[in-house]
């Protein structure tokens, strides 16, 4: 059973930096676009994120932390508002 959980990262976070976006076809990657380190999207609604602390959807399985994505504040309060929230360490 995983446990869910909000977990509060800076946005200078090591999971901001180096991105990019593949473009695959038939299991190739036809072309790459790099993401800027400061550009911060909510991946439930796609608001660009501004603030200084972002939330990251987060959930634990077999003692394993995975992040599921970045989200805003009114997508944390509409979907996520009774999820325990953390601060990264």
């Amino acid at each position: 059973m995983s446990e869910e959980y909000i977990k509060i990262v800076s946005r200078t976070h090591q999971i901001f930096r180096s991105r990019s976006i593949k473009f695959i076809t038939n299991g190739e990657v036809v072309d790459t676009i790099p993401v800027p380190d400061e550009q911060i999207v909510c991946d439930a609604c796609n608001a660009m994120i501004l603030d200084q602390e972002i939330k990251l959807l987060c959930y634990i399985d077999d003692g394993i932390e995975y992040v599921w994505g970045a989200i805003c504040d009114k997508c944390h309060k509409k979907y996520h508002s009774k999820l325990k929230v953390v601060h990264d360490e």
